[in-house]
């Protein structure tokens, strides 16, 4: 269901593999919002300094030091080395797979996984972030507030989050939320309220034929929340 983008053919931020630190200039002067570790230079967005990839995206910006500590350099992972006990990507690569090997800046969001868990090729990672809104109306007459999640259709990613849920704040009231999701990738929609579920329930467990939207800058208005 996902829609996967390539990353920009000219990763900014690196320059002969190794990352480029440059002052953002001020606020508002990027078109797009820049991900985390990220800052804009020029109306581009850039990663910061020992950062490098994908600087649109929420999470592209991915370090260039590796994890661990190290005696030599065969303590550390694929694609580093050992500096003063700690790991460090070779120029070009980053650490991204969260194994502690580093991963070639040119292999991140190219549609073929190289990382174990498929984190070179994450939504977050890969796609710009776009602000989404959601408009879930409660019109089931009952009493009873309904909690609702919405989920990302292909990875483990629930807004607000795995530990707490949206509530409707009664009978026909609508409060929009917003939503930071990946351009392109799936979101579906799921709630609860006593024995009634609707889309794929509050904890994401159930089927449904028409309850996922694809990401984008828009306001989804849900059609569910209404007694049988």
């Amino acid at each position: 269901m996902m829609l996967l983008r390539a990353a920009p053919a000219a990763l900014l931020g690196l320059l002969i593999g190794c990352a480029v630190y440059v002052e953002p200039t001020e606020p508002g002067a990027c078109p797009e919002i820049c991900g985390a570790n990220a800052s804009c230079y020029k109306g581009v967005c850039v990663c910061d300094d020992g950062y490098a990839g994908n600087a649109e995206a929420a999470q592209g910006c991915q370090p260039t030091t590796a994890e661990g500590t190290c005696e030599a350099d065969e303590a550390c992972g694929l694609n580093a080395y050992c500096s003063e006990g700690l790991c460090y990507c070779n120029a070009g690569a980053v650490a991204v797979c969260g194994s502690g090997d580093c991963l070639a800046v040119d292999s991140l969001c190219d549609g073929a996984q190289s990382c174990a868990n498929g984190a070179d090729e994450a939504p977050e990672l890969c796609n710009p972030t776009v602000a989404m809104d959601w408009s879930v109306v409660d019109r089931c007459d009952d009493g009873i507030d309904a909690e609702w999640r919405l989920f990302a259709a292909d990875r483990d990613w629930i807004w607000p989050n795995a530990d707490s849920v949206f509530v409707t704040p009664g009978f026909d009231v609508d409060v929009p939320e917003s939503i930071e999701c990946g351009e392109g990738e799936w979101i579906c929609f799921g709630a609860t309220a006593n024995d009634r579920n609707w889309g794929i329930g509050a904890d994401g467990s159930l089927d449904c034929d028409d309850c996922c939207w694809e990401c984008g800058d828009y306001r989804v208005d849900v059609p569910y929340l209404i007694c049988d």
